[in-house]
């Protein structure tokens, strides 16, 4: 070899690679986390501001609605599901509710830690874990 050459050698270049491995091993599975916590945090937003919409309305006119049109995301789907109370006027008349986001299984949140997370009329939450919604 001469004593003027420039450049790496090839042992060099494989220990970089090594190290980009290394960190890329530990960088990716904590990226995905935070990505994941990010999109839970949004569609908890979403589902807070639907009760709020919902008890808008129940303070209107006394009943929750039989249906509400919450459109589906990228990563999770809606189920909102009222229930009937009888009343004078109307035996149809729903005085309490769950709305439940549940991943989608296609998605990369089918994985989350947290899976399907509901909250009442009560402003009760419930998910799998319970630092799920704090």
């Amino acid at each position: 070899m001469k004593a003027n050459s420039k450049g790496f050698t090839l042992i060099e270049m494989m220990v970089v690679v090594a190290i980009m491995g290394i960190l890329y091993s530990v960088a990716l599975p904590a990226y995905s986390q935070y990505v994941q916590d990010g999109r839970r945090a949004d569609i908890q937003q979403l589902m807070l501001q639907q009760v709020a919409n919902l008890e808008r309305r129940y303070t209107r006119l006394g009943f929750y609605p039989d249906e509400n049109n919450i459109v589906a995301t990228d990563y999770y789907s809606f189920n909102y599901a009222p229930s009937a109370a009888a009343t004078i006027n109307n035996a149809n008349d729903s005085k309490t509710f769950i709305l439940t986001a549940t991943p989608n299984a296609n998605s990369s949140q089918s994985n989350d830690k947290c899976g399907a997370m509901s909250i009442n009329h009560q402003g009760l939450t419930t998910a799998i874990l319970n630092e799920c919604w704090n």
